[in-house]
């Protein structure tokens, strides 16, 4: 698969990619403002990097913290320890 690294090289043709790039501009215009659409890019491409693949099956993480009630999905294992006050949970294999 090739890897992208600037915004020209998204196919609009594709609903991936409008997807991907409907995506950076939210991501650039409300949580990164301070980076540019290809500082974005580099972002998703190291964290595509870092998703933990088991026998070609992507496995996502729940941390639920029961006092808060805060939750949130992460597709990267952390080790075998939970961050302070979540339990991890597999969400599928």
């Amino acid at each position: 698969m090739k890897t992208i690294t600037n915004l020209n090289e998204i196919d609009l043709g594709s609903k991936e990619g409008k997807l991907l790039f409907a995506a950076i501009a939210k991501i650039t215009s409300e949580s990164q403002t301070d980076k540019t659409p290809d500082e974005v890019i580099q972002q998703l491409n190291d964290l595509s990097d870092k998703i933990q693949s088991n026998g070609g099956t992507h496995v996502a993480y729940e941390f639920h913290n029961h006092t808060t009630g805060h939750c949130y999905v992460d597709y990267i294992q952390h080790g075998n320890d939970e961050k302070e006050g979540y339990i991890k949970t597999p969400l599928y294999k």
